[in-house]
């Protein structure tokens, strides 16, 4: 399978690139009043409103000011386009099943359900998410009641 790497906090996760429609730098997020936590607000991508979510505050990760290397990776949610904004793209890069473990066990206190599994690429790992699981029902149903004119892929 095919992954879009990225960092989060200096630790290396990859999304299925079934799921992505692009990587953009990060432009000037518009705010929007009302919006979960995670959410920062909008951008305008080529006509079209798009939500942006935070995903260091959806995982619970400290925030951190917005840098140069900060990338959006534009994904699709059913119908529906969001940015996730990342610290950083790193690559696309194809991962086998023999390359892949199961996820780690922290502890039994700590659930990790976005990660589906681990992989060693090179000297780093990297932990793979399952999109789904980023967002739980609730939120997934918030989300979908976000009025912002879509572009139809």
């Amino acid at each position: 399978m095919i992954f879009v790497t990225f960092s989060l906090n200096g630790i290396h996760y990859a999304l299925d690139i079934v799921c992505v429609e692009e990587v953009i730098p990060l432009p000037e997020i518009t705010p929007v009043e009302n919006l979960p936590l995670s959410f920062r607000g909008m951008i305008n991508l080529r006509g079209f409103s798009l939500p942006i979510m935070d995903l260091r505050t959806r995982l619970g990760l400290e925030p951190r000011p917005d840098a140069l290397e900060t990338d959006i990776i534009v994904i699709k949610m059913g119908q529906q386009l969001t940015g996730l904004i990342v610290d950083k793209v790193l690559e696309v890069c194809e991962i086998n099943d023999e390359q892949r473990l199961p996820p780690p066990k922290v502890s039994d206190y700590i659930e990790t359900p976005y990660i589906t599994g681990v992989a060693q690429l090179g000297m780093a790992f990297v932990f793979i998410m399952q999109l789904d699981q980023i967002l739980n029902l609730e939120k997934k149903k918030t989300f979908a009641n976000l009025n912002f004119k879509m572009s139809e892929r």
